[in-house]
């Protein structure tokens, strides 16, 4: 006995079609009790109005010989081209957000409808037709998420299991065109499809419950390591990830450079003019600070008006880079800016090749060349010798820096100028 007929013999379409209206209502009740707000709950509504549809159309389906053809042919696979269009349209707009494919399913869907009620003439048929609709449609589902290089694992999972049921319905197209199938036989190659269909009735809305989870989840990330009005690095995510380059770089034998960047007379904006100015101002420092970094330059906010940016550098290519960024904030505009000179101080610090440094070492070694730069009057940048371990490293003159011993850092309990 072959393995087909072990698996196939005893399978009853009806009651195949009537399982599938059943788990479509489980799912419906699922994500009925899924509790959201604003786009994602019109997008829940949307993929339980298009599972009513395909679980109502299985219902039809298995009433076959019982009512009225122009219902349960017609009426039924109707309901199935345009649920399937609307559920793939809803995971695929909602993570690709792409109106054209949306725009592409809805006429495959109606094109299929129109085809189907013309062409569809006998039991065949019908099973052809309507299964070469579905197989469309999940194959374009298929090559827009499969396409997506932003995608995450689950949603390739998914684009997977898409094109495996647009191959199965692919099977259930020949098996109708060519052996003149009806919905209800049950041969091994239509059964493969329908099992396929119960099959994606249950992780289909299980995968799309991931997904909105998965959105949730990646939310909630962003709020908790990006700080929200400048779009970069808040200062504890800066941190974290400072530690790992710190000592991926003592493990390689690089260099590593780290810049405080604080902006000068900022505390005048907010008193003069206001905080939303003062946001304003800080938005727009830090996009001209952003420009002049590179892609693998790590960024962050980690004070009121302070960044702090951390550099694969030694300390020479650092200080060119500092350079670039003090000179990126002059001329800037802004309601507030018209009327006050817009610069940053910084601060720089580094560690040598093959030595190890706390980020907290750097950071405190880069806060007191900051201070020295407000104290020898700003828009300047200072740096420190490279630091030697943890304790050791000299100070030396950057961008027109007053020689002069290094004063006490705030860090290390002196106090910083305003601004």
């Amino acid at each position: 006995m072959t393995l087909s007929v072990l698996f196939f013999s005893t399978l009853d379409v009806r009651t195949l079609f009537r399982l599938m209206f059943v788990a479509d209502f489980v799912v419906c009740l699922l994500l009925l009790g899924y509790r959201e707000t604003g786009t994602k709950q019109r997008l829940i509504r949307r993929f339980v109005f298009a599972r009513v549809l395909h679980g109502v159309a299985c219902m039809l389906i298995s009433l076959r010989g019982e009512i009225a053809d122009l219902a349960s042919v017609y009426g039924a696979n109707i309901a199935i081209f345009f649920g399937f269009a609307l559920e793939v349209a809803t995971i695929v707009g909602a993570h690709v957000r792409r109106r054209t494919v949306t725009g592409l399913l809805f006429a495959i869907a109606a094109l299929g409808s129109v085809v189907f009620v013309l062409a569809a003439t006998t039991p065949g048929l019908y099973v052809g037709y309507a299964a070469l609709v579905v197989s469309a449609l999940f194959g374009v589902a298929f090559a827009v998420l499969a396409g997506d290089e932003q995608g995450s694992r689950l949603q390739r999972i998914i684009a997977g299991f898409y094109l495996l049921v647009a191959f199965s319905f692919l099977l259930r197209a020949y098996a109708g065109f060519g052996a003149g199938m009806g919905v209800l036989d049950a041969p091994p190659v239509q059964s493969f499809g329908l099992l396929m269909m119960f099959g994606y009735c249950v992780g289909g809305g299980v995968g799309f419950l991931l997904l909105l989870k998965e959105d949730v989840d990646r939310r909630l990330l962003v709020a908790a390591t990006i700080d929200s009005l400048t779009g970069i690095l808040n200062r504890r995510a800066f941190f974290e990830a400072a530690r790992e380059r710190l000592a991926r770089a003592a493990e390689r034998g690089e260099p590593a450079s780290l810049l405080l960047v604080d902006i000068d007379h900022f505390k005048r904006v907010n008193d003069t003019f206001g905080h939303p100015a003062g946001d304003e101002v800080l938005a727009s420092v830090t996009e001209r600070l952003r420009r002049a970094l590179r892609a693998h330059d790590l960024f962050g906010r980690v004070g009121g008006e302070e960044f702090a940016v951390l550099l694969p550098e030694a300390e020479a290519e650092a200080i060119v880079v500092a350079e670039r960024m003090r000179l990126s904030v002059r001329r800037l505009t802004t309601p507030a800016m018209q009327h006050l000179d817009c610069s940053v101080s910084i601060g720089c610090a580094s560690v040598a090749a093959g030595e190890r440094a706390a980020i907290e070492t750097l950071f405190r070694r880069g806060d007191a060349g900051l201070y020295a730069a407000k104290r020898a009057g700003r828009n300047r940048v200072v740096a420190a010798g490279v630091v030697e371990g943890v304790d050791g490293g000299s100070w030396k003159p950057a961008s027109g820096f007053i020689d002069g011993p290094a004063p006490t850092s705030a860090a290390e309990g002196g106090d910083r100028p305003a601004g």
